[in-house]
């Protein structure tokens, strides 16, 4: 039988898997795989879940808390300290404004001044000058006294909105500090007076636990194991359909730069240890594997080493998912001269590529991540984190592509255009939730992948899948990645700049930035 390759999404929440038939080099058609449920039902999603169950047998798919295990929950972290009492913030002291003196009334009885008083009338005309001026003074010390009065009851107001002010910030304050305090507490006497608390034994997200890091797992059961023998299930009808030996996998993770070496060495790992369950310990019957034990599933399972040989040999090949992404658009020639984003919105993470893809060649990666702020995170921590963590994230990478342009002797504005009206391609489960597809920075030209990428493509059952490609579009990347995962083609800074230069040097920045990209369906 000819060599079958696999593109499996090992997805957080579902996982998807693409075959790519290539029996007619001339026409390569893509089929995807139809799990089944406990209830035999066919879907082309499946859900990354595995259960102990009462009689320590394991399913998988599904969760059936009636016949789930009970099992010690390991301690989300070490028993904190007990919490010290909050220093409370006190009013501030406002002084009271000094209240301004009337002047003198002036209306105290004077002497009767007469002319026939007075034997000389030059002093009289002195007299009449002295109360002229006394009535001068009066009228400006009159009015000085009016200003500072003003002034006064100005500062009064301002002092009574200034405690109040203070009260409102104070009172706040000291009320998140008491909040905080009270929650610590709580804690606190949950750890002193806490039994062991028993949960069941559903596992979720032990994919995301063996590729990335922050992730809650609260059994001692190590998740590589479950990851291995959640495979281990699927890969058995694999098996049924094509024998194991003729498969060629195309796996693919949540990584970025920092982390690709460690999670391509433990891909491989995985798969390398399925292999072996199935052929050399299983012998290929998975109603014996259904029947194994937990305690059976531990003494048999022996993570194997990776070596480059043992991965060459079994042709399994391993990609970031972000790259991956791109392949249906990019192979088609969809995106224009320019600076493109892919934002894939899974379970467990978001990860993000910035990439050119000049016309007639491959993609060229700029910069790729992964980020711990997938659907999970948004049901936990709200739409706002994860909107914050990307936005963070297209920032650093628009701000570094601008900034080396500068560095090299481009102009501002120029640098600038760079990454101005340029599409942000949304993919993933998340991105079926229409408020997570937004504008980034200058990536302001939102494209949700739909249903007209099937037109591009061969691909059996298109109806059927059409739409849930958002959801199928990582593992129809996988089947159409090559089979050299040696070297994901980062490119630097000055190649991403020298392949968009031309185009921004050569025509206006409006022809520049208009596309037929021809993706969206919505």
């Amino acid at each position: 039988m000819a060599a079958v390759k696999v593109g499996l999404d090992f997805g957080t929440h579902y996982t998807k898997i693409c075959i790519e038939d290539s029996s007619d080099k001339r026409n390569r058609r893509y089929l995807f795989h139809r799990f089944r449920d406990q209830n035999g039902d066919p879907g082309f999603v499946f859900p990354s879940v595995v259960q102990i169950n009462k009689d320590n047998t394991l399913s998988y798919g599904f969760v059936d808390i009636d016949d789930a295990a009970m099992v010690v929950a390991v301690a989300k972290d070490k028993a904190p300290e007990r919490p010290e009492m909050p220093v409370y913030r006190k009013y501030k002291q406002f002084p009271e404004p000094k209240r301004p003196e009337a002047p003198a009334d002036g209306n105290q009885k004077k002497k009767k001044n007469t002319i026939s008083a007075f034997s000389d009338l030059r002093q009289a005309l002195e007299n009449k000058k002295q109360l002229e001026k006394e009535a001068w003074r009066r009228k400006i010390e009159m009015e000085l006294y009016e200003e500072a009065k003003a002034e006064y009851e100005r500062k009064c107001i301002q002092r009574d909105k200034d405690i109040a002010q203070d009260k409102q910030e104070v009172d706040a304050f000291n009320e998140r500090l008491r909040n905080d305090y009270e929650r610590r507490m709580r804690i606190w006497e949950e750890y002193e007076h806490r039994e062991q608390e028993m949960i069941p034994a559903t596992f979720r997200s032990f994919k995301q636990m063996v590729f990335s890091d922050g992730f809650e797992w609260r059994f001692d059961l190590d998740p590589m194991l479950v990851s291995i023998w959640y495979l281990c299930f699927v890969f058995f009808d694999l098996d049924a359909e094509y024998g194991t030996q003729n498969l060629i996998v195309s796996m693919g993770t949540s990584s970025g730069q920092k982390n690709w070496d460690t999670n391509k060495r433990r891909a491989t790992q995985i798969i390398l240890t399925v292999y072996d369950l199935i052929e050399n310990v299983f012998e290929h019957d998975k109603e014996l594997f259904l029947a194994a034990t937990l305690d059976e599933l531990k003494s048999v399972t022996r993570i194997k080493e990776f070596t480059e040989t043992a991965k060459e040999d079994n042709q399994i090949f391993v990609f970031p998912e972000a790259y991956a992404n791109l392949n249906p658009l990019a192979m088609q020639k969809r995106f224009g001269t320019g600076v493109n984003a892919v934002v894939d919105i899974g379970g467990g993470t978001t990860d993000i590529s910035i990439f050119v893809a000049p016309l007639g060649d491959e993609v060229k990666i700029f910069d790729y991540v992964s980020i711990p702020y997938g659907v999970n995170a948004i049901e936990k921590d709200g739409l706002d984190a994860h909107f914050k963590a990307v936005e963070n994230r297209m920032d650093y990478f628009s701000m570094k592509i601008k900034h080396h342009a500068q560095s090299i002797g481009v102009k501002q504005s120029e640098a600038t255009d760079i990454v101005t009206k340029r599409p942000v391609v949304f993919t993933g489960g998340g991105s079926m939730i229409p408020e997570l597809r937004k504008p980034y920075m200058g990536f302001t030209d939102v494209i949700h992948m739909g249903s007209a990428l099937l037109n591009s493509y061969s691909i059996d059952d298109a109806l059927e899948v059409s739409n849930k490609i958002p959801m199928l579009s990582t593992a129809l990347g996988l089947a159409l990645c090559g089979s050299d995962d040696r070297r994901i083609p980062l490119i630097s800074y000055r190649t991403l700049f020298a392949i968009v230069e031309e185009a921004y040097r050569g025509v206006s920045l409006e022809e520049s930035t208009t596309y037929e990209h021809g993706i969206t369906d919505d």
